[in-house]
């Protein structure tokens, strides 16, 4: 529970081999808390943005969709320029919509994404954003995942790039 109330940095990364109690570890920490707490577990093959679009849900922010045309899982939005541009926007405009759906919380709001090593590029990449845009509100970012070779080279990368944005837990 220390690690929830304390003044890091506001990404927690949680890593570890398959079976070995990440889950457990954070369902304990948060567990002894008064904050709301938004859990979300990632899965494979969800849309874009998938894991941001249940923390808005959960937090009563229901107007806000993506639309699902967002980020590199969709090939056919024109050429790179143009499917990044997109990308940023939505990210700004989920960005938005996260600031307003915590703000309405007094005090701290602990988000959790669980099994992040299953979560889509967007969902990986709009957490990195958060990290570097710093919002306002007070929130705390929790992530779990897998470590080792049995998390695919893409989104391996990923969390490297995440683990650099967030207090690190192996």
């Amino acid at each position: 529970a220390e690690s929830v109330t304390h003044e890091g940095r506001m990404i927690q990364l949680v890593r570890g081999p398959a079976g070995i109690g990440k889950t457990r570890l954070i369902t304990e920490a948060v567990g002894g808390i008064t904050a709301p707490v938004v859990w979300v577990r990632c899965w494979d093959d969800t849309g874009p943005l998938w894991a941001w679009e249940q923390v808005l849900d959960q937090l009563g922010c229901t107007g806000h969709r993506t639309g699902g045309t967002t980020g590199p899982e969709r090939s056919d939005q024109g050429d790179r320029l143009d499917r990044f541009t997109l990308l940023v926007k939505e990210l700004r405009s989920v960005a938005r919509a996260v600031d307003r759906a915590v703000g309405r919380v007094v005090g701290r709001v602990v988000v959790v994404i669980d099994d992040a090593h299953l979560c889509d590029h967007s969902s990986l990449l709009f957490t990195r954003f958060l990290a570097r845009a710093r919002p306002s509100v007070d929130v705390l970012v929790i992530v779990t995942a897998r470590s080792g070779d049995d998390v695919d080279h893409a989104r391996r990368a990923e969390l490297e790039e995440l683990a650099r944005e967030a207090d690190e837990f192996v």
